[in-house]
């Protein structure tokens, strides 16, 4: 948990909290590429929040919702088809955003 305090004397507060009593925006010093990956079973987010999220940040490339209905928060580390759900498609858009700035792995 990541804690806030809202001015000088104001009090602590887990920072998802004020972040989203505030609809804070925000601001990255570069235009880096973003791509938001989200699963509409992950406990952990809510997809409200990667939907807003998409709005709010500058520079997202892709937004992708995994395509399978069980898919949660660990299945993107320890599915047996991350591979497949998850990662081909991050490779693909590391490539298609900075081609000469990876590493192949093919």
């Amino acid at each position: 948990m990541t804690l806030v305090r809202h001015g000088r004397r104001g009090r602590w507060q887990d920072k998802r909290v004020v972040l989203r009593q505030r609809g804070v925006s925000y601001r990255t010093p570069q235009r880096v590429p973003i791509a938001l990956f989200y699963a509409d079973n992950d406990w952990l987010i809510d997809t409200e929040d990667v939907k807003r999220l998409y709005h709010l940040l500058p520079n997202v490339v892709d937004m992708y919702d995994v395509p399978w209905s069980k898919f949660n928060h660990f299945d993107f580390m320890w599915a047996k088809d991350a591979s497949k759900l998850v990662y081909d498609r991050i490779i693909k858009i590391m490539r298609r955003e900075n081609p000469n700035n990876i590493t192949s792995v093919e």
